[in-house]
């Protein structure tokens, strides 16, 4: 199902013409990313989040393989090198648990990637397995939906583009 995604994501032509994306590195049950991140590599300038338990933030990094990455907060794969990467981001590939139709999603309860996301402008893509979509899911004030979710089934259009 993730080669599916992974599919449907890179057809879009709003993925196709980005040159700055902006993935997570999956861990638990997530939609698996590192093929993505692989393939992008060849023709993109990619970034995954670092965490910092300091500010309670995620920071986008570049990454130029998957070979320099090490364990970081909550035990995910983050870069080693923390230089933060401060330039435009085309994308950014949000994880979470359950989406709905409107883009919002239920992630891991910390809100790291809602203070990320409503700083960042860029288009928001969340990628899930079809099953992983609902009706609705509630929100609060600090929620950012997506914009775009990409399952192995369908692609929503949650928001104008």
């Amino acid at each position: 199902m993730s080669r599916e995604i992974k599919e449907r994501l890179f057809d879009l032509p709003e993925y196709r013409s980005c040159k700055v994306v902006m993935f997570y590195i999956a861990h638990d049950n997530e939609v698996e990313t590192r093929d993505m991140i692989i393939e992008s590599l060849n023709n993109k300038k990619v970034l995954v989040p670092y965490t910092s338990l300091e500010s309670n933030m995620i920071y986008p990094v570049e990454i130029e393989n998957l070979e320099n990455l090490e364990r970081g907060a909550f035990g995910i794969l983050e870069p080693k090198n923390k230089k933060i990467y401060t330039g435009d981001i085309d994308i950014v590939i949000v994880p979470g648990i359950a989406f709905d139709f409107r883009g919002y999603r239920i992630g891991y309860g910390k809100g790291f990637y809602d203070r990320f996301l409503r700083g960042a402008n860029a288009l928001k893509i969340g990628i899930a397995y079809d099953l992983q979509i609902v009706k609705q899911i509630p929100e609060d004030d600090g929620d950012v939906p997506v914009d775009i979710i990409v399952s192995e089934k369908r692609v929503l259009f949650c928001r104008k583009i």
